[in-house]
């Protein structure tokens, strides 16, 4: 009896088709920190990007993981990857009232060694200076599957934030609220879902303005 080997194409060709049944669509980004579009944004950001399966660490690093500001200036920082997340810290502040853009390259791979295939860009507008201390604002609480289950609070200026202090009451997804935190520079945590702040004020919005609220954060 011949026993014939299936072609190396074909193995590849199941492989990318299983990638994309796991992942429902391809490996991508799903979600960033800060959002695109975001203004108002710390300058002491953790800038972050969530993708729909775990990122092989090897892929992202800091030719993969591009910072620039609206002038063409490579922003200098550290980049580090978590299963699903991959952030980049500015090695100091960045500029007040200045437009970034941050752009996570094609050759970034999942656990499986797929390259996400194409780049994929944001962009946002940094604080002025001195006004970034203390946030207020309405938002909606999320709760996000990594690292056994993390939750933020998305702003309506399209801002993650990471509570330290987020009380049980207040950890439904989906929760419209209005809050007030304080941005706490001196911490860090694994979850790496939002700027980290300590919260001084939160209120459950009235029924009649939830639904209006998720969909001005969706």
């Amino acid at each position: 009896m011949k026993i014939f080997k299936k072609p190396k194409f074909i193995s590849l060709v199941l492989l990318v088709l299983l990638t994309a049944g796991l992942t429902g669509c391809g490996f991508q980004v799903v979600s960033t920190n800060p959002t695109n579009g975001a203004t108002g944004v710390d300058r002491n950001v953790i800038i972050a990007a969530t993708f729909n399966t775990e990122a092989n660490p090897a892929t992202v690093n800091a030719e993969t993981f591009l910072v620039k500001d609206s002038l063409g200036n490579p922003v200098e920082g550290t980049v580090s990857s978590s299963k699903k997340v991959a952030t980049f810290t500015p090695q100091s502040d960045l500029a007040p009232s200045m437009d970034f853009t941050v752009t996570i390259k094609a050759d970034v791979k999942d656990f499986l060694g797929i390259p996400m295939g194409f780049d994929y860009s944001f962009s946002f507008t940094t604080a002025e200076s001195g006004e970034e201390e203390i946030v207020a604002g309405n938002g909606v609480v999320q709760f996000v599957d990594v690292e056994g289950g993390c939750w933020r609070i998305v702003g309506d200026n399209g801002i993650h934030y990471e509570p330290i202090n987020l009380s049980d009451e207040f950890r439904k997804d989906g929760l419209a609220v209005q809050f007030e935190v304080k941005f706490r520079r001196d911490l860090a945590t694994v979850c790496m879902v939002g700027t980290i702040v300590e919260i001084i004020s939160i209120h459950q919005l009235p029924k009649d303005e939830q639904h209006q609220q998720n969909l001005s954060t969706e």
